[in-house]
C-alpha cells in the first residue's frame, strides 16, 4: 500500500489478501478508512507477522474508519495487514500518517488492542464520537443503553 492512495479490493468468498506499508520515518497513529461497497470484512494488523490473523496480530478491526497506533512507532519499519472478507467483498482502503504526533484519538469508533493472546481473549470497545453516523449511534445504543452527545 501506498499512504493516501485509495487501494480498490474485490475478493470472492473464501478469500483473503495481505498487505504492507512502509512506515521509516512516519508519525502515528496511522489513519485507516474503509469504505464497503459490498460485504463485511476483518482486518488484521500487526508490526511483526507479515500474515497477521487472529492468533497473531498486534490489532484486529472491523469498521470504517480505525487508527493504528504503537509506543515506540519509531522502531517499527513495517505494517501487515490482512483483509478477510465475510463473503463476496468489493471495499476500498485509503492508509495516511499523523501530519504531527498526537496525545489522543477522539474519533476512534471501535478497536480490539489483541495484544500476544490473540482475538479470543479480548475485549471490544465501543466509544462514542461526535462524527457517529446515525446507524453507529443506534449500534452503540443497542450495547449501552441511551447516549446523549456533548460538545
Amino acid at each position: 500500500m501506498r499512504e493516501g492512495k485509495k487501494e480498490k479490493i474485490r475478493l470472492p468468498i473464501g478469500t483473503k489478501t495481505y498487505m504492507k506499508i512502509d512506515c521509516t520515518g512516519k508519525v502515528f497513529p496511522l489513519h485507516v478508512k474503509v469504505e464497503t461497497k459490498l460485504g463485511t470484512f476483518q482486518i488484521f494488523v500487526s508490526k511483526t507477522q507479515e500474515r497477521p490473523d487472529r492468533q497473531n496480530c498486534d490489532y484486529y478491526f472491523s469498521q470504517a474508519y480505525f487508527e493504528v497506533d504503537y509506543s515506540n512507532p519509531e522502531k517499527i519499519k513495517t505494517l501487515y495487514f490482512h483483509v478477510l472478507g465475510t463473503g463476496n467483498m468489493d471495499l476500498s482502503i485509503t492508509m495516511n500518517f499523523s501530519d504531527t504526533q498526537e496525545t489522543k484519538s477522539p474519533n476512534l469508533a471501535k478497536s480490539q488492542f489483541i495484544g500476544t493472546k490473540g482475538i479470543a481473549s479480548t475485549s471490544r470497545y465501543e466509544m462514542f464520537h461526535e462524527n457517529m453516523t446515525r446507524d453507529e449511534e443506534r449500534n452503540l445504543k443497542e450495547i449501552v443503553g441511551n447516549v446523549s452527545k456533548t460538545n
